[in-house]
């Protein structure tokens, strides 16, 4: 089994961004991103963001070897690291 506190144990706490990609048109590469904000926590076997609400949202372990650095695009705002994940293809 994998432990991602030994992976991503540096992330815990961090201020995190989880960018959901929407593909609205493959022919036009149009997408739609919804971003959720919130701090990145650490288990044994996932890792969540917790929004300001206090809502948990799994991260899916397909993205967890996308997660980078914050590049300083607007969308991440002041968040440390962020992932996107792709949802649906319509």
């Amino acid at each position: 089994m994998r432990d991602l506190v030994s992976e991503f144990g540096y992330l815990n706490g961090t201020s995190f961004c989880m960018v959901f990609m929407t593909v609205l048109d493959q022919a036009t590469e149009k997408v739609q991103l919804s971003p959720i904000y919130g701090m990145a926590k650490v288990f044994t076997d996932r890792l969540i963001v917790e929004d300001s609400s206090g809502t948990e949202h799994a991260i899916p372990t397909s993205a967890l070897s996308s997660i980078l650095p914050n590049d300083g695009t607007k969308l991440l705002k002041d968040s440390t690291h962020y992932v996107i994940v792709k949802i649906a293809t319509l």
